[in-house]
């Protein structure tokens, strides 16, 4: 449940006037485990006194709440606070969350920005798969995946696949610095 132009309900929000603050970010900003009224957003509108409009959604990474951010024509705030939280810093840098969380299946997939050469941001877009491109994606993850950091057996960082012979992907696993 949403006001009208997106934000969450703040019951402690003045009834009009432009926002002093809007809140972007994931589901800690949204305050996914509380109700509208204990929210973080809700408590700082509170002590404020003023209108604070909270776009936060849950498992969004910062490049997303950005991006929600920038697309957002209905939000008149001057002041934005963009919420970033440590696992962020991983799902910035990935595209596809199964490749994080060692899923068997595909997606939930989301878009994310890289450093050019020149060390401009760059937008990636999602990759739009297709039942030719699922399997070249069981294939060739890296094919889809052009920037994705996460891509199984591309680096120390990165989740390996279980393959014969056990016992060196065991070894690998073992020594991985993500465990």
């Amino acid at each position: 449940e949403r006001e009208e132009n997106g934000a969450r309900i703040s019951p402690d929000n003045p009834a009009s006037g432009r926002p002093c603050l809007s809140l972007y970010g994931d589901s800690f900003t949204f305050g996914d485990e509380v109700g509208h009224a204990a929210a973080w957003g809700n408590q700082l509108a509170k002590r404020l006194n003023c209108k604070v409009s909270n776009f936060g959604v849950g498992a969004y990474g910062t490049d997303q709440a950005y991006l929600r951010f920038e697309e957002n024509s209905s939000d008149p705030s001057s002041v934005v606070m963009l919420g970033v939280l440590s696992e962020n810093i991983v799902r910035n840098v990935n595209q596809n969350r199964t490749f994080l969380y060692g899923a068997d299946s595909v997606g939930p997939l989301k878009p994310m920005f890289w450093l050019d050469g020149v060390g401009q941001l760059q937008l990636v877009t999602v990759p739009k798969l297709t039942i030719d491109s699922y399997y070249q994606y069981i294939k060739n993850p890296r094919a889809l995946f052009v920037k994705e950091f996460f891509i199984p057996d591309s680096s120390s960082y990165a989740k390996q696949r279980v393959s014969f012979p056990y016992i060196i992907t065991l070894i690998n696993a073992i020594l991985s610095p993500r465990n």
